[in-house]
C-alpha cells in the first residue's frame, strides 16, 4: 500500500548555478553521514550540472562577435616579431644595394615581394591576410633565399617570427559559439538533476522526516529567497530595496523567464511531476 505525502505537489521552482551548488554542498556531508551513497551520487550529479551551466554561461559572456573584438595579445607579438625581422632585412637591403653586393639583386626582389614599404606591408593586413604573408614570407627565406640567412644574420629574429605562427593560427581557428539555447538547455538538465535530487530525498525518507527535514531545508530556504524576489517582482517593487534580503545573482538571465512563468502557474506536468513532492516538501515544511 503507497504512502501519500501529507502535502501536495507544488512546482519546484529553478534555481540558479549559485543558488544550486550551494544548496548541494550543504545536503552532501548530511548525505554521508547517513551512508546513503545514492544520494550522494544524485547530489554530485547536480553539482556537476551546475558547473556546466556556469562554463558554459561564462564562455557565452566571454565571446565576440568579430575577429576585431578579440584579445589581440597573439597579433601584437607577431607584428613585434615582423617589425624586427623586417628592419633587418630593409637594413641588409639597403647596405647590399649601396655596396653593390653581388646577391643585392635577390634580396631586393625579396623585399619588393614582401614588404617594400616596410612592415606595416604584413602587420597592417587583417589577421587572416597577415598570417598567410607571414608564412610565405618564412617560406622564400627557408626555401629560395636560404643560403643569404647566414650573411643577413637573420637567423635569431627569423625564428622568432616562425614561433609565432602557430599561436596566431589557433587564435584564428573557427570555434563552436555557446549560444543561448546552449545554456537554457543545460540549464534545464541542471534543474533536472535537482528534482531527481530532491525527489529522491522525499520517496527515501518518508518514514524519517527529522531527517528529510535536514536534507531538504538548503533547498527550502533557497526556494523561500526566490519566492519572495518573485513576489516582489509581480508587485513592481525594486528588489533592491531590501537590505537584509537576499537578491544578488537571483536567477540566470537564462532562467528568469521559466522560474517566472513556473512561480505563476503554481503546478507542472509531465517530467516536472518527478519533483513535485519535492517542491511540495520544501514548502509545505518548514
Amino acid at each position: 500500500m503507497s504512502v501519500l505525502l501529507p502535502t501536495d505537489y507544488v512546482t519546484l521552482v529553478q534555481m540558479n548555478t549559485a543558488r544550486t551548488e550551494h544548496a548541494c554542498r550543504q545536503m552532501r556531508p548530511l548525505a554521508t553521514d547517513y551512508g546513503d551513497d545514492r544520494l550522494e551520487r544524485l547530489i554530485d550529479a547536480c553539482i556537476e550540472a551546475a558547473r556546466e551551466v556556469a562554463g558554459l554561461a561564462s564562455r557565452r559572456r566571454g565571446q565576440t562577435k568579430a575577429r576585431s573584438d578579440d584579445d589581440d595579445e597573439f597579433d601584437k607579438i607577431a607584428d613585434a616579431e615582423m617589425r624586427r625581422l623586417i628592419k633587418s632585412l630593409n637594413d641588409s637591403n639597403e647596405w647590399m644595394q649601396r655596396t653593390r653586393h653581388p646577391q643585392r639583386a635577390r634580396l631586393r626582389t625579396l623585399v619588393m615581394t614582401h614588404c617594400p614599404v616596410g612592415p606595416g606591408d604584413i602587420i597592417s593586413q587583417r589577421y587572416e591576410e597577415q598570417l598567410h604573408r607571414t608564412r610565405a614570407l618564412i617560406e622564400d627565406l627557408r626555401g629560395p633565399c636560404a643560403d643569404l640567412i647566414e650573411e643577413l644574420e637573420c637567423e635569431r629574429k627569423l625564428r622568432a617570427v616562425e614561433a609565432t605562427v602557430a599561436p596566431y593560427e589557433a587564435a584564428l581557428t573557427a570555434r563552436r559559439r555557446v549560444t543561448g539555447g546552449d545554456v537554457r538547455a543545460a540549464a534545464k538538465v541542471m534543474h533536472t538533476r535537482t528534482c531527481e535530487m530532491v525527489a529522491y530525498i522525499v520517496g527515501a525518507y518518508v518514514d524519517r522526516p527529522d531527517r528529510r527535514r535536514a536534507l531538504l531545508l538548503p533547498v527550502a530556504d533557497q526556494q523561500a529567497r526566490i519566492r519572495e524576489i518573485l513576489k516582489a517582482r509581480r508587485a513592481g517593487q525594486s528588489v533592491g530595496d531590501d537590505p537584509s534580503r537576499d537578491d544578488d545573482d537571483l536567477l540566470d538571465a537564462e532562467g528568469v523567464e521559466e522560474a517566472e512563468g513556473a512561480e505563476g502557474a503554481e503546478e507542472s506536468a509531465g517530467a516536472e511531476e518527478a519533483a513535485a513532492d519535492a517542491g511540495g516538501e520544501v514548502a509545505g515544511e518548514g
